[in-house]
Parts: C-alpha cells; structure tokens; sequence
C-alpha cells in the first residue's frame, strides 16, 4: 500500500488528526509537563496518564471559555434608549 494522495478524503481526515494531536502534546508540554514529569511503566499507566491529561485539558478549556465569557458579559454596559 503507497502513501495516500494529498488532498484526498483519507488524508484530510488523517491531517486533521494529526493537527488536533501536536495540539495536544504541545499543550501537555506546555503546561502539564513543567513539574516533575511521571515516571510510567507499562501500558495501563501511560493510558491512566493520557486519561488524566485530556481531562486536564478539557477542563483548562472549559474554565478559559467560562472566564472569559463572564469578563465579557461583565464589560457591557446597558443601552439606554
């Protein structure tokens, strides 16, 4: 099986994917990994440290997207008409 011809289907779907994860592993070690990294032996821990460190990630969103609507929301002045 060859490579898969650009701007396919197939290779959107899998460039797509491989964005969102060097997004990911960016932001891992950005922010997650700047204390002492976990020292991890076998397959059940790196999927336990991979679990966690979506969660992490998700929730670091969520409160980002939470804080910065409350700021906005707190920056608008009432029309008077």
């Amino acid at each position: 099986m060859g490579p898969i011809q650009r701007e396919t289907e197939a290779w959107k779907s899998l460039y797509a994917a491989r964005t969102a994860s060097e997004r990911t592993n960016s932001y891992n070690q950005e922010v997650i990994d700047h204390g002492r990294p976990p020292k991890l032996r076998g397959l059940k821990a790196f999927r336990f440290s991979g679990a966690i460190r979506t969660v992490a990630h998700l929730l670091h969103r969520a409160l980002t997207f939470i804080l910065e609507v409350t700021y906005t929301l707190g920056k608008l002045q009432p029309v008077k008409t």
